[in-house]
């Protein structure tokens, strides 16, 4: 494998291929033993002469016309290079702050985008062992529904629940909640007309229930359950608005600056 550059030998040759010294240490991981050195070298020179061998033989079997990639990849880099600074762009000229009064109109205009697929609740919930004690106390608790009936709940949650969810504000699906209990209820509209408070038991377990708000699937879902997602959509729409004003900026500057020659 005679070479004459000495300042960057090769190390492999496969037809007209050479893989340059220069080339192959960019390819070699560093902070390796000196054992698993060799033999990543090994593999990395093998692995690139097969590469090569295969590449030769589809540049001598195909067309010259099917192997003129030029215009995809001329195409590929002008879109990667737009890619690339409107995402820098972006970056920079973003304006990430979102007013109170912007999420409440945006929401209130797009309501028809945010309704329901599945019924949601407001509620207390707890899981305890059928034999816990206090359980009259507990039913009360639950029953009433106070805020000082929380501070109790919570204190028996931390001392005799298996699962408990304790918020008047949070809202949870009801697939979540039957993945925290095995309730068998088809008709959840009916369910939650019917009573606030339930209790079962279900494998030696007491399950009570109160629900303090619910809505239905197809319902309009309140702000605090979709604020995320409006949140991303306006900034979606202004990241869109920021590079269409910067394509219609560049095309104007180009008719500005006599850049643009159009044969027609």
């Amino acid at each position: 494998m005679p070479d004459h550059d000495s300042q960057d030998p090769p190390v492999a040759k496969v037809y007209d291929y050479v893989l340059r010294v220069s080339q192959f240490e960019r390819m070699m991981p560093t902070n390796l033993s000196q054992e698993d050195s060799l033999h990543m070298a090994d593999q990395i020179i093998n692995d690139w002469i097969k590469e090569k061998a295969v590449l030769a033989r589809a540049e001598n079997n195909l067309l010259d016309e099917k192997k003129d990639f030029q215009e995809k990849l001329d195409d590929y880099r002008n879109s990667l290079v737009i890619y690339t600074y409107e995402k820098e762009l972006v970056n920079q000229k973003l304006d990430t702050v979102i007013s109170e009064n912007e999420i409440q109109t945006f929401f209130n205009e797009n309501s028809e985008s945010f309704k329901l697929k599945s019924s949601i609740l407001q509620l207390w919930f707890m899981s305890v062992s059928a034999d816990a004690p206090n359980k009259r106390k507990l039913k009360k608790w639950f029953s009433d529904g106070t805020d000082e009936d929380l501070l109790e709940l919570d204190d028996y949650c931390n001392r005799y629940a298996e699962k408990c969810f304790l918020s008047k504000e949070d809202w949870i699906y009801v697939e979540d909640l039957q993945k925290q209990i095995a309730l068998d209820i088809n008709d959840w509209p009916t369910f939650l007309r019917d009573s606030n408070y339930h209790e079962f038991e279900i494998d030696g377990r007491l399950n009570i229930m109160r629900v303090f708000s619910h809505r239905v699937t197809g319902a309009a879902a309140p702000l605090e359950l979709e604020r995320q997602k409006v949140e991303n959509l306006i900034l979606n729409k202004r990241k869109a608005e920021l590079v269409k004003k910067m394509r219609e900026d560049a095309l104007r500057d180009a008719y500005a600056k006599d850049k643009v020659e159009w044969e027609k």
